[in-house]
């Protein structure tokens, strides 16, 4: 007779038992490190490092700005203190602004820098507009501003309002021949014609200077060079002076 064979022996994996006080230990260590975590999320931002001063340059429009910037950050923690709101808050009601930056200055000050725009032109259309050198504008009066050159354009049909930049590329090559002429001692420019660009020019001493839209440095070397050696600079008997060609035409009085 063969050997009987018996039952399979079943082994069983013996689990180690953790005592109960490590387990309530484990627990409580948990239990602790999620409720400071939450405590530091809710807690910190709102509590520690309040802001109590605004600091900012004393003119007039500088309180205006703190104003602002006070009622935003007073009382808020650094922390969380959202400054790219504020500055896009801040740029949209004053277009003039060429930059505003903020630091935050531990534990309960913010410091802001104001860097204001400088009005280079103004349009002339159905008001003034006033320019920066990127073209953007900074305002709008209802007259002309005093020694501000000012740019002549008709069909100027761009939807403009303050904080808007100019895009008209004859706006764009009157500011461009302003800045040629802003180098030079023998101009003094009140206003540029810049109707059409092939026609475009500017008076100054009660001159009119024809240049078209080429070549405005080349040009206006001529023209330093034609007034010093034959009317010793000075423009008082000259109507008109007109660059666009080879040969230039001139206008007396």
């Amino acid at each position: 007779m063969g050997r009987r064979r018996g039952r399979p022996r079943s082994f069983k994996r013996r689990i180690p038992k953790i005592p109960f006080p490590v387990v309530v230990a484990l627990l409580i260590l948990i239990f602790t490190a999620v409720a400071a975590s939450y405590a530091l999320k809710r807690i910190t931002p709102l509590t520690f490092f309040r802001v109590k001063t605004v600091r900012i340059d004393g003119n007039e429009d500088g309180r205006q700005i703190k104003t602002i910037v006070s009622d935003y950050a007073l009382g808020k923690s650094l922390l969380s203190l959202d400054l790219k709101s504020i500055r896009t808050t801040v740029m949209q009601r004053y277009p003039d602004l060429e930059e505003l930056t903020f630091l935050k200055e531990f534990p309960d000050t913010v410091d802001v820098n104001v860097l204001r725009s400088k009005a280079f032109l103004q349009i002339k259309s159905d008001r003034y507009y006033i320019l920066n050198e990127a073209l953007k504008i900074i305002e709008e009066e209802r007259g002309p501003r005093s020694g501000l050159v000012t740019v002549e354009v008709d069909g100027f049909t761009q939807d403009i309002a303050a904080g808007a930049y100019i895009d008209d590329e004859r706006v764009r090559q009157a500011a461009r021949l302003l800045e040629v002429l802003l180098r030079s001692d023998l101009f003094s420019p009140t206003t540029i014609l810049a109707h059409r660009l092939d026609n475009l020019s500017f008076f100054t001493h009660g001159t009119k200077v024809i240049l078209g839209e080429q070549d405005f440095e080349k040009k206006l070397k001529i023209l330093e060079a034609l007034m010093r050696e034959n009317y010793d600079n000075d423009f008082s008997t000259l109507r008109y002076i007109d660059l666009r060609y080879s040969k230039v035409y001139i206008g007396k009085r």
